[in-house]
């Protein structure tokens, strides 16, 4: 008996027995009738601005009430879902006219039982291969079978969350509670004499009976097909009545093939180094088949990685447009996809748009840290800062052992003002194997020291911000040397990064004409190239309060576009929109 659930920032919505439940656990939280289903409409509808009219229609179907009833049902229901009058994680008024509920929503067709029999996890194949160059097999092979498998109808635990069971005993029952599966998949990878071995054993942890145990053997070259083959397999064993071409047929050349997986590998902990080895993995892959749509689609992430943190590749994001076009037209049903068109609209200033792709990203992406750290990425930009926090704790916790999840998290306390938890979540990800002279950790542990009044060591960190060639005490002085590092500084050295990090220093030295002046020019440098220059959750760090306030605040924020996304979906945390102008509510 099939029923409908839904999931959203950080809560579970089962509708057939109308209960709601957090993400951490815990029991039913109490939600009156009538606001339970006002829920249940903005679900159905996210993102839609739902008219007054309507939702007294629909909830009040025989009824004639007043604005104030439906005004006090959506009071209900922020308060049960934890939501203050100035943020706008998940509903956003627009004023005389209606409601739009803005947290992401992903339907799940799920099953009475808990443990549906179409749930399962891949936990990471064990590589029993010597030689370095296939050192990333068994991580890839699983990857790649997990984003073979996200069309059919099962459900799929993302490989960000089965991942965290690397080089543990394998406890089957508990990761399959924890990952709230009912199939667990487990793999080995080997050779022999040119000879690719990949052994699966498919175990239904519910009755404990093995599903599938079966070596697949295919020539090294043609690993693409054993993968096809593989996928299959485990569709026809858990789903024998899957419809026709739930796994796609098409031929990937070899060679493509195991470039992608190599490529993919090096995506597991991104760094300037493994981005830039896996975009010319990616490169070759497509250069040798043009249609392998997976490829293109990594490759546009990839890139959009390089515009959002400073990566130096030439026109990054003109490259990141035309692979996601590409690989949309092959394949509009790959969510990640959809999520680097997302991102590359943020880049490009598209706000709106970009709210509206990271919601079909969201639909289709079988991993919550893909889409939902880029979307926090974007609710950080424009401002909406606990709604940022929420998709950053959800996307960390379904994938507790991937650095950038805890790195967000740093980044989001320290901009909210809880300095413990942003140190805390950045000794997590630096454990992680987040580099601390990569920006933004590196920045953000020269606010801690700064913050803590520990000014030596603040000193000493900026430094490691800058090119060697300018590591010399005396830069952070006073806002004249300052003007004197930015004039140092080359065009290729003034990346987004530095520019963000020179604001931010001018403000904190109380120079706002230089802060200004700075933001302008960047705006004017970006322009060139089609975009408005990366991230800019910068604005919203409690040490740019002076500038926010300034008059030069709004029509920066014009230039930005920010206007556009607040009166659509919401002024961001702590301010209010009056008569075109944004104005501080605390």
């Amino acid at each position: 008996m099939a029923r409908h659930q839904f999931e959203f920032e950080g809560f579970r919505v089962d509708a057939a027995q109308r209960n709601l439940y957090a993400l951490r656990g815990g029991p039913a939280l109490e939600l009156p009738p009538r606001a339970f289903d006002a829920l249940l409409h903005f679900l159905e509808r996210p993102g839609e601005l739902l008219s007054k009219r309507e939702l007294m229609k629909a909830l009040w179907p025989s009824v004639v009430v007043e604005e104030n009833s439906l005004n006090q049902v959506v009071s209900t229901l922020r308060r049960v879902l934890g939501e203050k009058p100035s943020e706008h994680r998940y509903i956003v008024t627009a004023p005389g006219r209606g409601y739009r509920f803005v947290a992401n929503v992903r339907r799940i067709d799920a099953m009475v039982d808990p443990g549906a029999a179409r749930s399962l996890a891949v936990l990471p194949f064990v590589n029993q291969i010597a030689s370095h160059d296939a050192a990333h097999l068994g991580d890839a092979v699983a990857i790649d079978l997990v984003r073979s498998l996200a069309n059919s109808r099962i459900r799929i635990a993302p490989h960000t969350a089965s991942f965290a069971f690397r080089d543990t005993p394998v406890d089957t029952v508990g990761v399959a509670r924890t990952l709230n599966v009912r199939l667990l998949l487990e793999g080995q990878v080997s050779r022999h004499d040119g000879v690719l071995n990949v052994a699966v054993r498919l175990m239904d942890v519910h009755t404990g009976t093995q599903v599938l145990a079966r070596t697949f053997a295919r020539d090294e070259r043609d690993i693409a097909t054993l993968q096809n083959e593989l996928a299959r397999a485990i569709l026809q064993a858990i789903d024998p009545e899957m419809p026709p071409g739930t796994v796609a047929a098409g031929v990937v050349a070899p060679a493509a093939y195991a470039n992608y997986l190599k490529a993919l590998a090096h995506t597991m902990r991104p760094s300037f180094e493994s981005t830039i080895t896996a975009i010319d993995l990616l490169r070759e892959a497509v250069a040798v088949d043009a249609q392998f749509a997976r490829a293109r689609s990594l490759l546009a992430i990839q890139y959009t990685t390089c515009v959002m943190f400073g990566f130096a590749v030439p026109a990054a994001l003109e490259l990141a447009r035309a692979e996601a076009s590409t690989a949309l037209s092959m394949d509009d049903s790959n969510g990640e996809t959809h999520c680097a068109a997302a991102v590359i609209e943020c880049l490009g200033g598209d706000w709106c748009r970009a709210e509206e792709r990271f919601r079909t990203a969201h639909g289709l992406s079988v991993d919550p840290l893909i889409s939902g750290l880029r979307c926090a990425y974007m609710s950080l930009s424009v401002g909406h800062l606990h709604r940022a926090l929420q998709q950053a704790d959800y996307a960390s916790r379904v994938a507790p052992t991937h650095p950038i999840g805890p790195q967000m998290l740093a980044i989001l306390h320290q901009v909210i003002g809880n300095e413990d938890e942003a140190r805390r979540y950045a000794d997590v990800a630096i454990t992680l194997g987040q580099s601390p002279t990569l920006s933004p950790l590196s920045d953000l542990l020269v606010l801690i020291d700064q913050r803590a009044h520990r000014p030596a060591e603040a000193s000493a960190r900026k430094l490691q911000t800058l090119p060697q060639r300018l590591q010399m005490p005396g830069h952070f002085d006073s806002a004249t040397s300052l003007a004197q590092l930015e004039a140092a500084l080359t065009l290729d050295e003034l990346d987004p990064p530095m520019r963000k990090r020179l604001i931010l220093w001018y403000v904190m030295a109380g120079d706002l004409d230089h802060a200004y002046d700075l933001a302008h020019r960047s705006l004017d440098f970006h322009a060139r190239e089609g975009t408005v220059g990366g991230a800019w959750g910068v604005l919203w760090l409690p040490e740019m309060q002076a500038f926010r306030a300034d008059p030069r605040f709004d029509p920066l924020a014009r230039r930005l576009r920010l206007f556009d996304y607040w009166n659509e979906y919401g002024p961001p945390d702590g301010y209010a929109l009056n008569a075109g102008t944004l104005v501080s509510s605390g």
